[in-house]
């Protein structure tokens, strides 16, 4: 390696004159050339001063920090950003008590909505009992009786954050059987920080828990394999009418989907939980891959969640 590195700076001496660098990244040995100038980078092999660059072939060389950018103060109990190659291996570029286990409040309804997939047909009915629309929350405007498709409480459910909604796709097989199966999926997952014990995360029952890391991991798996959560997720707003004619329509409760790169997202909210946020990236530069990014327990998800989201943009070199 030092044989390379003095070739390198051999190679700049004869070009321009000699000028000092200083390091600005330990973790990859970034060198900035003091007073301005371009950016020497090495790591392991790869070598490329600006102008003089010689491409690297390693795939998960981006990004890389930019150590002169200090770490956001987001007021959150746990915060994650992860990238997730197109080979499935994971890059953690941000990270706050990330195995803390905490309440998740609606957050659930993304292993509610998985759940609900493996088992039902999205054009299975339901019909709406009285317990479910008496769920603690307002949203969804279910009426007693009221026959809905599978399809249609998914978007309430994610949309919308219903918890009756939530409460109805359970209550078709049992609510207890219900989360029985998210206790299960979690676990096929290899997740053993994550328990439920109702379907929407209110908090009416213990235990029921999740951290950063775990919700981070079931975000990719959904990516990869419920692209129906992702599609719903992305929306800004639903309109149906249910089989009795009634009509439905909800604004989703995200208010970042009109944010550059981001694809969906959950949110959640309790006393117990916090204000919390989930949310699906496409990363810059068009890097593969996907990125997620998770606040939990914070003051506002949504000013939070963009901060992150901007830092991460100016905290590391995406190509």
């Amino acid at each position: 390696m030092g044989a390379v590195i003095l070739g390198l700076f051999s190679f700049i001496f004869f070009l321009k004159k000699p000028v000092k660098f200083q390091v600005v990244n330990q973790d990859t040995k970034i060198l900035k050339e003091e007073g301005g100038g371009g950016l020497l980078q090495y790591k392991e092999n790869i070598l490329f001063d600006s102008p003089y660059f010689i491409q690297t072939t390693k795939p998960d060389f981006f990004p890389i920090r930019n150590w002169s950018v200090s770490e956001p103060s987001l007021k959150e109990k746990a915060g994650i950003a992860i990238l997730f190659s197109g080979e499935g291996q994971e890059k953690i570029l941000y990270q706050k008590d990330i195995e803390r286990k905490l309440p998740i409040a609606s957050l659930t309804k993304l292993v509610t909505a998985m759940v609900a997939l493996d088992i039902y047909n999205q054009e299975d009915i339901v019909y709406v009992s009285k317990n479910a629309v008496l769920t603690e929350g307002r949203t969804g405007d279910l009426k007693v009786n009221e026959r809905l498709r599978v399809g249609d409480l998914l978007n309430l459910l994610l949309v919308a954050s219903s918890n009756d909604a939530a409460t109805a796709l359970a209550e078709k097989i049992g609510e207890e059987n219900f989360v029985n199966l998210m206790n299960e999926k979690v676990l096929e997952l290899g997740l053993k920080n994550t328990h439920f014990c109702n379907v929407h995360g209110l908090s009416t029952c213990d235990p029921h828990y999740s951290t950063a890391y775990d919700l981070a991991q079931i975000s990719y798996f959904i990516f990869q394999n419920y692209p129906e959560i992702v599609d719903i997720a992305s929306q800004k707003e639903i309109r149906f009418v249910s089989l009795d004619g009634i009509k439905h329509f909800e604004l989703n409760t995200n208010k970042l989907l009109d944010k550059e790169n981001v694809l969906g997202g959950k949110t959640g909210f309790t006393k117990e939980a916090g204000d919390s946020i989930l949310l699906f990236l496409k990363p810059p530069e068009d890097l593969e891959g996907i990125l997620v990014v998770a606040v939990l327990g914070t003051d506002d998800r949504t000013i939070r969640a963009n901060e992150l989201i901007d830092w991460l943009r100016i905290a590391y070199l995406w190509k």
